[in-house]
C-alpha cells in the first residue's frame, strides 16, 4: 500500500509530537492545507493522509467497492508510516474511523480528535433522522444528497452530490468564506464510495471501541448543516468530555474561521498533556490565511 501522506515538519527545537489528519467524504489530504503549517508552527510534526481513491490516489483506486473498513486500514498504514504514537484527527465521515483506528492501533494513538463528527454509535434510524433534521435547514443541499443517494442505489454510481461551487459552500462552508478560496477548493471536491456513504448514512458501521484508551476531543461547527449541536454534545457525552464549538461550517479546517477551530484543538491537547507537560506553542501563525 502506498497512499498520499503530506508532511509538515516543526521548527527546530519543537517537541515534534506527531498529528495525523484524516479527511472526510469528498475530500483529500489537501483539505488540511492551512492546518499542516499551522500545527507545525506550534511544534507538531503534522501529517495529512489521503484515503484510497482520494486526493493524489483518486484515479488509482475504484471507489465503487471500497468500504469504511478499508479506510480504517488506510489510517493504520498512515500510523505505521509515522511509527510513533500520534494524535488522530478525523473529520465528518472519518470521525468514527479514527476512533476504530485508535482502538485497533492503541499503541500508536496519543489522542483522537473528532471534527464535525456525528455520534459514532448512532443507529441507522437515529442517524437518518438526525441528518434529515439537519439538512432541513438547506433544501438545496438536502435535494442534492437525496438525488446522489438515489443514483447510487439505482445505477451503482459514485456518490457525488457536490456539483457546483455554490452547493459546496452551502454544504460545507460559512458565508464568510472568500470567493478566491471557495473557487480554489471546489475543483478538488470529488465523488465518494457509494458503499461507504450508505454505511455512514444508515449507521451500519458499528465501531468496536473496546480497546480505545486514548483521550477524545470533540469539536463541532456552529454552522454545520450535517451534524447538529445536540449530536456533537451527544458524542462528547459518550466520552465524558466537553463539546467544543467553533464558528464555521463542517469544513472547519478550510473555512474562514479555521484558526479558531485549530486553536480549540491546540488548547484541548495541551490541557491533556499533549505534548508532555503542556508545552506552550513556540510561536503563533501569521500570514495570508489569518483572518
Amino acid at each position: 500500500m502506498d497512499l498520499e501522506l503530506l508532511t509538515e515538519q516543526p521548527v527546530a527545537g519543537a517537541h515534534g509530537t506527531p498529528i495525523l489528519f484524516v479527511h472526510g467524504a469528498y475530500h483529500g489530504a489537501w483539505s488540511y492545507r492551512h492546518w499542516l503549517p499551522y500545527f507545525a508552527d506550534h511544534g507538531y510534526t503534522a501529517y495529512a493522509l489521503s484515503l484510497r481513491g482520494h486526493g493524489a490516489n483518486r484515479h488509482r483506486d475504484d471507489l465503487r467497492a471500497v468500504r469504511l473498513e478499508d479506510y480504517v486500514e488506510d489510517i493504520g498504514w498512515g500510523l505505521a508510516q509515522i511509527g510513533a504514537p500520534a494524535v488522530l484527527v478525523g473529520h465528518a465521515m472519518s470521525g468514527p474511523l479514527t476512533l476504530v483506528a485508535g482502538a485497533r492501533f492503541a499503541r500508536l494513538t496519543r489522542a483522537v480528535v473528532l471534527l464535525a463528527s456525528a455520534a459514532p454509535q448512532a443507529t441507522g434510524r437515529k442517524r437518518a433522522a438526525a441528518l434529515r433534521q439537519a439538512l432541513a435547514s438547506d433544501g438545496s443541499v438536502a435535494l442534492a444528497y437525496t438525488r446522489a443517494t438515489m443514483q447510487s442505489k439505482l445505477r451503482g454510481a459514485l456518490h457525488h452530490p457536490i456539483t457546483s461551487a455554490e452547493l459546496f459552500r452551502r454544504a460545507f462552508l460559512s458565508p464568510e468564506i472568500l470567493a478566491h478560496d471557495l473557487h480554489a477548493y471546489f475543483p478538488l471536491i470529488q465523488p465518494e464510495s457509494p458503499i461507504a456513504t450508505q454505511q455512514t448514512l444508515q449507521g451500519t458501521f458499528r465501531p468496536d471501541l473496546s480497546g480505545l484508551e486514548a483521550p477524545v476531543v470533540v469539536v463541532g461547527a456552529y454552522g454545520d448543516v450535517f451534524v447538529s449541536a445536540d449530536d456533537v454534545r451527544a458524542t462528547a457525552a459518550m466520552f465524558r468530555t466537553e463539546a467544543l464549538f467553533s464558528r464555521g461550517g463542517s469544513d472547519l479546517m478550510l473555512d474562514a474561521y479555521w484558526i479558531e477551530a485549530a486553536t480549540l484543538i491546540l488548547e484541548a491537547l495541551c490541557a491533556r498533556g499533549i505534548p508532555p507537560g503542556g508545552v506552550v506553542p513556540l510561536r503563533t501563525h501569521a500570514g495570508a490565511f489569518a483572518r
